[in-house]
């Protein structure tokens, strides 16, 4: 998730590792159901 200064450049990001619940159906569709473990990324990969 992008993170925005006063004058909207991307300042940094934040990330984070989550789980998904995902239903696929017969017809081919998708539906999320729900995100659960939800853990803010501590480290700096991206150098920003």
């Amino acid at each position: 998730m992008p993170v925005y200064s006063v004058d909207g450049e991307v300042e940094r990001y934040n990330v984070y590792h989550v789980y998904m619940i995902i239903r696929h159906d017969l017809d081919n569709r998708k539906y999320l159901y729900d995100v659960i473990n939800i853990k803010k990324e501590t480290s700096n990969p991206l150098g920003c």
